[in-house]
């Protein structure tokens, strides 16, 4: 029974005379309590010093009460002194708190946490915070008590200011689903509208025909006015934050994911089967292997290796704090615990006296919350298809969990930022996807213009994030330089961490995560570029390039002994993953040949004793790729997608009347398509440029008509776009080139390879002789001799010119000293003209 009801709060009242009893019975009323979770409330003892009156519950301290001032009915047996056990009732019962959250397999978490923060009292809820009693939180010096006794006090105060979803909730009867924009007056006018129609339908009389009458056509004027009034709003929204379009768009929608169908082994599933059958799939590819994060044995493991590098914890700050949270974004979704990142980040003055306890408890420890190790995911599909498999985790954390994680990545990654190898790009300040690509494209267009091929091999991870051995983790941490506290904490962070699948209203049961860095987390992506740090050390001949999991490796070949050379930097490659426990997709590696020549230097190419396919074109981090790096495909797949989001945009918008939401959806959804990494293949001929440009005109002239209510047909193009405020796609263009590459000069991008090649002039001996003022100003850098037209537009080779040219017309301008809004400006103004 006790197992049945294990959701509700149990009370067990009675007199257990054990010192009469066996040691079997003993043991086994012991074996009960701890079995049932109970624990013993009352304290009071009798005249003898002894206790025999038990009140064993699962109910927290604050919600029982045993004390014996009161009048006894009877008279008292001095072995039983009386009791009064007071049990108040808690307004919401949490079961989703990480005290409250069943072991994995012995319970579906069928009941979250669903705080209704709209209907909140705030002002009385921050005060409760601002005036909470953190005590028996600080004096705590268990991890996991700290945590629990954190929750309950947070809890309890959530419960009395915020109502609960959960609460009462009507099954059976399933409320109407009204439009976002009617208000508590609409809906009850219409009850009033709808009642007088039936009874009309039933009895005829003209007195409930004329009621209704009059109601049809006033919440018509009422539904007008707060439509009104919710576009107004929905406007306000978009110009501030963008990415509520979509939620706006997804109001327009009336299908929902709650009562979708997939399928799953041949079966169609929904609902509950649906969220079991996800977390079946997901929990499938993690090692099943139990690892056994010995952090001792790490650091012995790794002591012949180990870098002079020590990279450790120090104490952490209100200031970390404070620093860590500022930079959240509000909008997130709550974790596994239900509390919001908005309310964290205005009650942080509130929190972080309990927060800053129990993190430097951890540190201190060594030992990660448990509580913490929980995360939600959510499924969400690669494509349009409705099979389980084609669908992607998104696992949510805790927001306390995650500022943890922000504050121990932040003190890891200043340490060890400089030791990283420079061909990683992923996760890593001032790098990104398009430093990737600007290394690769300059370095091959350099060898093609030399009148060679290159031969680049892309190779593919399986389920990179998921099978990292977190064994083999700790041990390249250790040689690493991490010194042993720090190992032990990592070591705590990865055991026993927890997962389950929350589809709606639909939760499963959790399963465990043996392998791999946890997702959704922020020190989880730089435990991994740790994991692969030494695998470009591998490499003998070829040049490497990896974004997180994306690893290509390529080199110019001459003859059939760099094809062999390649060979062997794959197989190395290939025996660095089998050392490593991290596998490779070959069916998705692939080989490409780049360059112009007539006739290739052609070679088979194998990993791991199986062929890598070779292909005309291939997709890398969003770019294609073709064998001539003239990135045609690539224009031509952006503006497809672009021209069909620009279309969208332009019919969603019309419902606005506030013209600049079409300019701030234009900016954040289409020409956000027309210009990623367009420092790398922007386009050259003639032809490319004017199908960009065709795009932007398009939408000018329409922003045109919203703005002055006319069609512009015989208005030139440039007069319009002037017009409206925007700037042409190629001027932007050269400007964010310009502005990149003075960055790489500035110290705002890290991109060595991409620096080498900028060659900067410098003053003669004797100094900079005296010219005269209007003279021209030398050049910043020597322009790279090519030969062919494609490598003269290089993201280097072309960024030296747009600067050279740049600095020659705009002679007041200084890339050193002058501000960086101040020389984007100058350089609107130049390169526009």
């Amino acid at each position: 029974m006790v197992c049945k009801f294990s959701n509700l709060d149990i009370i067990v009242l009675g007199d257990f005379n054990l010192n009469s009893c066996s040691s079997n019975v003993k043991k086994e009323v012991d074996n009960f309590i701890e079995f049932c979770k109970f624990r013993q409330h009352n304290e009071i003892k009798n005249v003898y010093g002894g206790i025999l009156d038990l009140v064993l519950t699962n109910v927290s301290t604050e919600h029982i009460a045993v004390s014996s001032d009161i009048d006894p009915l009877v008279p008292e047996d001095r072995y039983h002194p009386p009791l009064e056990v007071t049990y108040s009732v808690p307004r919401t019962k949490s079961v989703s708190s990480p005290t409250n959250t069943p072991h994995i397999g012995e319970q579906r978490r069928t009941v979250a946490p669903q705080w209704n923060f709209s209907k909140a009292d705030f002002g009385s809820l921050y005060t409760s915070l601002a005036h909470a009693d953190w005590t028996d939180v600080i004096s705590s010096t268990s991890v996991d008590l700290s945590v629990d006794l954190f929750y309950s006090k947070l809890n309890n105060i959530l419960g009395k200011h915020v109502p609960d979803r959960n609460e009462c909730p009507n099954v059976s009867s399933p409320k109407r689903q009204y439009p976002p924009w009617f208000d508590a007056e609409i809906k009850s006018k219409l009850k009033i509208k709808y009642f007088h129609l039936k009874k009309f339908k039933l009895f005829g009389l003209s007195f409930n025909l004329e009621v209704y009458k009059y109601y049809r056509s006033h919440i018509k004027e009422l539904i007008s006015k707060a439509h009104k009034t919710y576009i107004e709003g929905i406007e306000r929204n978009i110009c501030n934050d963008p990415s509520t379009f979509w939620k706006y768009v997804k109001g327009l929608k009336k299908d929902s994911r709650t009562n979708a169908e997939f399928t799953y082994n041949g079966v169609t599933v929904s609902g509950q089967e649906a969220a079991d059958a996800f977390a079946d799939y997901f929990s499938s590819v993690f090692v099943a292997r139990v690892p056994r994060l010995d952090a001792d044995d790490a650091a012995r493991a790794a002591a012949a290796t180990a870098a002079p590098l020590t990279v450790s914890i120090s104490t952490i700050t209100e200031k970390d704090i404070r620093d860590s949270v500022r930079g959240f974004n509000t909008a997130a979704a709550p974790g596994p615990d239900a509390v919001p990142t908005f309310l964290v980040k205005d009650c942080i003055h509130a929190l972080i006296k309990p927060l800053l306890h129990l993190y430097n408890l951890a540190v201190q420890s060594c030992e990660y919350p448990t509580a913490w190790k929980l995360s939600r995911v959510t499924p969400v599909p690669k494509s349009s298809s409705i099979n389980v498999p084609e669908h992607r985790p998104i696992a949510v954390l805790s927001v306390f969990a995650k500022l943890f994680e922000h504050i121990l990545n932040k003190q890891i990654t200043r340490q060890i930022e400089p030791y990283l190898d420079d061909s990683q790009h992923g996760f890593r300040v001032r790098r990104s996807a398009t430093t990737n690509h600007i290394c690769f494209v300059d370095s091959t267009l350099s060898e093609m213009d030399a009148g060679y091929q290159v031969d680049t091999a892309f190779f593919d991870f399986r389920k990179a994030f998921h099978v990292v051995n977190n064994d083999l983790l700790l041990i390249k941490l250790a040689s690493f330089g991490f010194d042993t506290g720090l190992l032990k904490l990592i070591a705590s962070y990865l055991a026993n961490r927890r997962q389950y699948v929350k589809l709606g209203p639909y939760c499963s049961d959790g399963y465990h995560t043996r392998s791999g860095v946890s997702q959704g987390s922020t020190i989880g992506p730089t435990l991994f570029a740790l994991m692969v740090n030494d695998l470009p050390k591998v490499l003998q001949v070829c040049k490497c390039l990896m974004y997180a999991d994306d690893l290509k490796i390529y080199t110019s070949i001459k003859s059939t002994v760099d094809c062999e050379s390649l060979q062997q930097d794959i197989d190395a490659i290939g025996h660095w993953s089998e050392l490593n426990d991290m596998n490779f997709n070959v069916d998705k590696c692939r080989v490409m040949t780049f360059g112009r020549l007539q006739s290739f230097v052609e070679h088979s190419y194998t990993l791991l004793g199986c062929p890598i396919q070779r292909v005309e074109e291939i997709r890398d981090l969003g770019v294609l790729l073709d064998p001539q790096l003239s990135f045609r495909n690539q224009i031509l797949a952006c503006c497809k997608s672009a021209n069909k989001t620009l279309g969208y945009v332009m019919r969603t918008a019309s419902h606005f009347s506030d013209t600049r939401v079409a300019m701030v959806l234009y900016n954040s959804f289409v020409r956000s398509k027309l210009e990623f990494d367009a420092i790398t293949w922007g386009p050259y001929e003639a032809k490319y440029i004017a199908m960009m440009e065709r795009l932007q005109r398009k939408f000018a002239r329409y922003l045109f008509r919203r703005v002055y209510g006319y069609y512009p047909f015989l208005y030139p193009s440039l007069f319009v776009i002037g017009m409206v405020g925007m700037e042409t796609l190629e001027v932007r263009r050269a400007v964010h080139t310009v502005v990149h590459y003075l960055r790489l000069l500035r110290g705002g991008v890290d991109n060595p390879a991409a620096l080498s090649g900028v060659g900067l002039w410098a003053p003669a001996r004797g100094g900079r002789p005296r010219r005269a003022a209007c003279a021209r100003p030398p050049a910043l850098a020597p322009v790279v001799e090519v030969t062919t037209v494609r490598g003269q537009n290089a993201p280097t080779v072309r960024a030296i010119c747009y600067i050279n040219n740049f600095l020659e017309r705009c002679q007041d301008a200084d890339i050193h000293h002058t501000t960086l809004p101040a020389l984007i400006r100058l350089c609107k103004v130049v390169l526009s003209s």
